[in-house]
């Protein structure tokens, strides 16, 4: 049996004068310490309240992305420099934020990772790609394979097999 500890720590009168607020900013202080490992403790702090607030922020951005569809695919052909043909694509998935411009997956996948969304995400992303083959294939272009890349965390809480089998399905 290993038990690990973390503390939250808000300090009388700095960070609140009763009981309910000296509570939550210790809240806040244990979400940080337990965010950052075991075995740790933070004070309260307005940097650690600015912090959490922004995640929160990026959070409900991300999941914005999702349902307004702001999200979308890029395809990164690999080609054979020997027969000078395209032997597959890499699907790369970008977010069109309205303020921020054109974002890459370094800036939406750990988001996506560590607040859970990359399973929608990844699902979306399975279910566009595949779509996209399909339409490239009604168009006459031969069949190249399209790769997708998966978190280790789709796999998970749903079975990938399943995952995409429906893609597959939807796509045709």
């Amino acid at each position: 049996l290993h038990i690990n500890t973390c503390m939250g720590i808000s300090m009388y009168p700095d960070h609140g004068k009763d009981v309910a607020t000296l509570l939550n900013k210790a809240d806040i202080a244990l979400y940080h310490a337990k965010a950052n490992g075991r075995h740790c403790f933070f004070y309260y702090s307005e940097d650690l309240n600015k912090q959490i607030l922004e995640a929160h922020k990026k959070e409900a951005e991300l999941q914005g992305a999702l349902d307004n569809k702001e999200l979308c695919l890029f395809y990164q052909p690999i080609f054979d420099v020997m027969t000078k043909r395209i032997i597959s694509y890499e699907t790369l998935i970008r977010w069109r934020n309205p303020e921020r411009g054109l974002l890459n997956a370094n800036e939406i996948i750990p988001l996506a990772e560590k607040t859970g969304l990359i399973v929608p995400i990844g699902k979306w992303v399975l279910t566009t790609a595949c779509q996209q083959a399909k339409a490239w294939q009604d168009l006459g272009i031969a069949k190249v394979p399209v790769a997708v890349n998966i978190s280790v965390l789709q796999t998970k809480n749903s079975s990938i097999y399943k995952l995409v089998c429906e893609a597959l399905e939807v796509s045709g």
